[in-house]
């Protein structure tokens, strides 16, 4: 039997096999010949339900009905608590109900702004489509009935009598693990109470835990007084009845619960500072672990494992200190079932706190601490494989990054591996035992390798702060504004090949974008531009990009061709509309409602032509739109109405039998309502008793009542009911289809040449799940081993690099957005050197401390830094050659020793008139280092001068004179001057003379036989050296010794002689200056377009001194 498409099946418990081998809970069920692996809600866990029904998706997967499940949970009418997850998207917000883990969009709220992770109240008003009809319940009527309790209550149960209930407010306020308890608080809901202890008991170890700069006795015994009070306060609540009062009766006991494990837990860490005060921790440290290294058991098993880890919490250097024993208790023991019973929780929370601690600081370059945390992710795995275990993924993920730190081959399929698996969409059970634990690198090279065979359904992972969203969904990241419908890509498609980065803003970058761009000057400017429009948006522009098809948005009242580009994330009604009429541009959502009036979970693909895949074309109505972000909404009423008459006139007159879906019955007037497969809608009359809705049945259009309000009833007469159809679920969205197949009149989207694809982009529709920041760290460190893996390929290493920066600044991770910001620097350093063939020594100074500390810790930082030393010394004198003598000997990195063999070969040339070798040399120094750098010649002779080289035929003769050999050394060295000046004044440079203006190096010889007395048999040596002494003497005429206190040669204007087939040049390398340089007479020269240097007024000095 093969199973139908969106029907639904129903399977009782004896057919339902319970698979926890993922960390997850799945049920398989046998049927139709294979087995499927449907997953489960957080209420399955516990009790496994008499039946589950099922839908077959369009992809082969099967999955829960919710149409079923929703009813055990909701009833229509009553009112339930949620929590706010998003922000206000396209009207309306994402709420969550915390208790049966279930996501709904509530667009009925009034015209109240809500905030994110707010408790509030729900009105259920119906069930349809696997969703609740949500209206958000008023706030002041909500507030009249709850009976609160104050935070001056509260204060009253402090032992001390110092606190007070401002003092409680102020405290929420300050620390941002307590926001959900200030909400509460502020609403008086009573759970205010339980969330501010809870909220306190999450942070015990920040809290605690000693200060940098305090004494650790002292900050302690101070501690310890707080954590009484808070002791005294918890147990206030728990046996005061006028606290539990507040609370429905039915709740008592799981509040009296929660409360009593608030107790112990405090009380566990008070026990643990008081053996650290005492200076008895190692003692009771090193007794627990010998006991049970021996016998395997402890006395008051629970109470002194709870007490270990407090103390392993407050003093990590233990846990580290002892982790190979806790791993070898693990190994051996774990098989024993007293064992497991009494000590693998506390073991579980031993090796949170290692993992937790360790992947902050290992390095990959640490190959001892990498193995570590290897076996710990795989010990973790292995002690809650079967558990719910909510770090379950996020482990997994980690283990495969480490171990693509141990293998240099297959390393990326690890990284697309824990891809996959952060989002939890790898199904497989974990794919070793116990006993590979033994051989690390074994493991990793084999077992971790195997490929994943069980997909999930592909799910949407969501983080979102206060002012940008990521979205991460089958490997693409998609990062969008939060408060702005932003649907347009701003990426390349193929910047991160063969992954996808999608960035949704909502206007143009002023920097054109291309997947061809290799400057990373100009990458530099794009991502930087990124950063600012997602983390301080401003409002969108209107749209001037095309003016000659697309050019204003339409007005309100307006009607124009749209077609459907996809459903929004959030709200499964509602779909992203694009204008396509000719003339008229921008963007906006339609809802289901605003189409057809019967109730409808219409998906993307019912707006596509079925035949040739294309979308349809249809007439829109603006009704509002909203100018701060160009968005419109959209309604079709209007054009569906009057075809929706005509066809039901057709109908009508014809007298033909109408197929007819009912949906709904109202007993107060005896209807029922119904679409018929031709997609309008009909009401008539029958008894209850006769018919059932989600059957089908046979009417006849008997007349059709069009009010002037618009109001439309199409009224029909029951024929007859139709033989039983098990296949109805599609029903409504076939006759939808068709509807709009009609309305289009054959009018298809093509899009049109050369158009973008990706330049409007629809969310995906996928189950959401939210992610917590320590997710989006790993997202950002997988990011970043992708950066590693082509370290050597400058431009997507960059690229990798930038969106780990804009990653962790959406985190809003100060530390993380400081480490890619030093990274991308270091290879902005790297590539500016391939630029112009040198290090700025003062410039990099400021970056190496900066990363020095990064270095210590980050192997690819720690390369970079350490060629970049290396090249900084590059062009300097013999005798400054002490660090690359210590950097050639190193064994540390044989890139890194070659390098500054090649650079220390380079320098001891300096000065000895060997061009070429130098050249191969420095082109063997480029080949090291994957830089891109053609020849020499053509890099820096045979091109058009620009900003950073400028030729220059002679030091004696002036252009205009050259023709009659009529010499004016002052005129022309002054020119030469005006051009040093300018390129000290801005980013450097390099300076030919000797050199034509079209780049062919046409010699010296003129100059050397003016210098010789007019005499072509000179000495080489000599003359250069007169050469040398006229260009010192204008620069001590045009400069002076030591303009704004700068000495110039040789630091920053550094002359030599290159002897260039068969031509001698004279090369000046000139260097940014630290500040502005004025020639002798006040002039400031910059270099300008054309590459010649440029006066500037004293007002544009003062600005550049400014910007300096």
């Amino acid at each position: 039997m093969t199973p139908d498409r969106d029907k639904k099946y129903t399977f009782p418990a004896r057919e339902i096999e319970v698979n926890r081998e993922s960390g997850k809970l799945f049920f398989n069920i046998s049927a139709f010949g294979r087995t499927y692996r449907v997953p489960a809600y957080n209420f399955q866990r516990d009790s496994l339900p008499e039946s589950i029904t099922c839908v077959l998706r369009a992809d082969g997967k099967m999955e829960q009905d919710l149409d079923t499940i929703l009813p055990q949970f909701y009833t229509v009418g009553e009112d339930y608590a949620f929590c706010v997850l998003s922000g206000l998207q396209s009207g309306g917000y994402k709420v969550r109900d915390d208790i049966n883990g279930f996501t709904f969009p509530l667009t009925d709220f009034g015209r109240r702004r809500l905030q994110r992770f707010k408790r509030i109240v729900c009105r259920v008003n119906g069930i349809a489509d696997g969703m609740l009809q949500l209206s958000l319940v008023d706030y002041e009527k909500e507030r009249a009935t709850t009976v609160g309790i104050t935070p001056g209550q509260i204060a009253m149960l402090d032992p001390e009598g110092l606190m007070t209930g401002e003092w409680i407010i102020s405290f929420m306020r300050s620390h941002k693990v307590l926001g959900e308890a200030l909400s509460l608080c502020e609403n008086s809901d009573p759970r205010w109470v339980i969330a501010a202890l809870e909220g306190v008991e999450r942070n015990f170890a920040q809290w605690l835990n000693p200060k940098k700069g305090c004494r650790p006795d002292i900050y302690m015994q101070r501690k310890l007084r707080w954590l009484e009070r808070y002791i005294a306060i918890a147990t206030g609540v728990l046996e005061r009845g006028s606290v539990l009062g507040a609370f429905p009766a039915s709740s008592h006991e799981g509040i009296q619960a929660r409360l009593a494990r608030i107790i112990t837990h405090a009380g566990d860490y008070r026990e643990a500072i008081w053996l650290l005060l005492d200076g008895r921790e190692q003692a009771f440290i090193d007794d627990a672990i010998d006991t049970l290294k021996l016998s395997g058991y402890l006395y008051q098993p629970e109470r002194r494992m709870r007490v270990l880890m407090s103390l392993f919490t407050l003093r990590t250097e233990y846990l580290r200190r002892y982790v190979s024993d806790i791993f070898d208790i693990i190994r051996d023991r774990h098989a024993q079932p007293r064992f497991a019973k009494l000590y693998s929780k506390a073991f579980i929370e031993m090796l949170d706190i290692f993992i937790n601690n360790e992947s902050k600081i290992v390095a990959a370059i640490d190959k001892a601490s990498v193995r570590e945390m290897i076996v710990a992710l795989a010990l973790q795995l292995l002690l809650t494989s079967g558990r719910d275990f909510s770090s379950w993924n996020l482990y997994r993920a980690m283990l495969y990054r480490y171990a693509s730190m141990l293998i240099d081959k297959r390393s990326s399929e690890l990284i697309d591996k824990a891809f996959c698996t952060l989002l939890g969409e790898n199904e497989d059970a974990i794919e070793f035992g116990w006993n590979d634990l033994d051989d690390v690198s074994l493991l990793c090279s084999t077992r971790l390798l195997r490929p994943v065979q069980h997909r999930g359904i592909p799910v949407q992972g969501i983080y979102e702060s206060s002012s940008a969203i990521i979205r991460l969904r089958d490997g693409i990241i998609t990062i969008t504004l939060s408060d702005h419908a932003a649907l347009r890509n701003v990426l390349p498609s193929d910047m991160f090949a063969p992954r996808k980065v999608q960035v949704l803003l909502n206007e143009k970058l002023p920097e054109k974008t291309g997947s061809d761009i290799n400057d990373l000057s100009r990458l530099h400017t794009i991502w930087d531009t990124v950063q600012d429009s997602l983390l301080s948006p401003r409002k969108a522009n209107t749209h001037k990009a095309d003016t000659t098809s697309r050019t204003v948005l339409p007005e309100v009242g307006q009607s124009v061709l749209v077609r459907i580009a996809g459903a929004m994330p959030d709200n499964p009604h509602n779909f992203l509309c694009c204008v396509e009429e000719p003339g008229y541009t921008g963007q906006g959502t339609i809802n289901t409602f605003d189409i057809v009036i019967y109730p409808l979970a219409a998906k993307a693909e019912d707006f596509v032509d079925f035949d040739s895949g294309r979308p349809f074309l249809l007439k829109a109505t603006v009704e509002e739109v909203d100018y701060a972000t160009g968005m419109m909404r959209f309604s079709m009423r209007k054009g569906i109405r009057e075809l929706t008459i005509r066809m039901a006139s057709e109908a009508r007159d014809s007298k033909e039998e109408c197929r007819t879906y009912l949906y709904d019955y109202r007993s107060a007037t005896n209807q029922w309502f119904g679409v018929t497969d031709s997609g309008f809608p009909v009401v008539f009359k029958a008894p209850r008793e006769e018919l059932m809705a989600n059957e089908v049945v046979y009417t006849r259009i008997e007349y059709i009542n069009s009010r002037p309000d618009n109001k439309l009833f199409i009224n029909g007469r029951f024929i007859d009911t139709e033989d039983k159809d098990d296949n109805l679920f599609r029903f409504k969205r076939n006759a939808f289809y068709y509807l709009l197949k009609r309305y289009a009149g054959g009018a298809l989207y093509s899009p049109a040449p050369g158009t973008d694809t990706d330049e409007m982009v629809a969310a995906p529709t996928e189950p959401e799940v939210y992610l917590q920041p320590d997710e989006v760290r790993e997202l950002i460190r997988l990011v970043d081993s992708v950066a590693s893996m082509r370290h050597t390929d400058y431009v997507p290493t960059y690229n990798h690099l930038a969106l780990a920066r804009l990653l962790s600044a959406i985190l809003d991770d100060t530390f993380l957005r400081e480490v890619y910001s030093v990274k991308m620097s270091l290879v902005e350093a790297l590539w500016s050197f391939a630029a112009v063939g040198w290090i700025d020594r003062e410039t990099f100074d400021a970056l190496d401390r900066r990363a020095s500390m990064l270095a210590q810790s980050d192997p690819d930082t720690r390369r970079r830094l350490m060629i970049l030393r290396v090249l900084s010394r590059l062009d300097t004198p013999w005798q400054e050659s002490g660090a690359l003598v210590d950097a050639a000997s190193s064994g540390d990195n044989t890139t890194i020793g070659a390098l500054a063999r090649l650079v220390m070969s380079y320098n001891f040339l300096r000065g000895i008139e060997v061009y070429e070798a130098r050249q191969t040399l420095k082109r063997e120094i480029y080949r090291l280092l994957d830089l891109p750098m053609p020849d020499t010649l053509h890099t820096r002779v045979a091109q058009e001068e620009d900003i950073y080289h400028e030729f220059k035929a002679s030091l004696i003769y002036p252009p205009e004179r050259d023709r009659h050999m009529t010499a004016d050394p002052r005129l022309q060295v002054a020119d030469i001057m005006k051009g040093i000046d300018a390129m000290l004044n801005q980013k450097g440079g390099t300076l030919f003379i000797g050199v034509n203006n079209n780049g062919q190096p046409v010699g010296l010889h003129s100059d050397f036989v003016y210098l010789n007395g007019g005499i072509d048999d000179y000495d080489i040596q000599d003359v250069k050296d007169k050469f040398r002494l006229m260009l010192d003497n204008g620069m001590r005429r045009h400069f002076g010794a030591a303009p704004e206190g700068v000495v110039l040669y040789p630091d920053y204007v550094k002359p030599e002689f290159d002897f260039i087939d068969g031509q001698w040049v004279c090369r000046i390398d000139v260097r940014p200056a630290p500040v502005i340089i004025p020639m002798t007479d006040g002039t400031v020269y910059v270099r300008g377009i054309n590459g010649k240097g440029e006066p500037l007024t004293s007002k544009e000095i003062k600005a550049l001194k400014a910007a300096r």
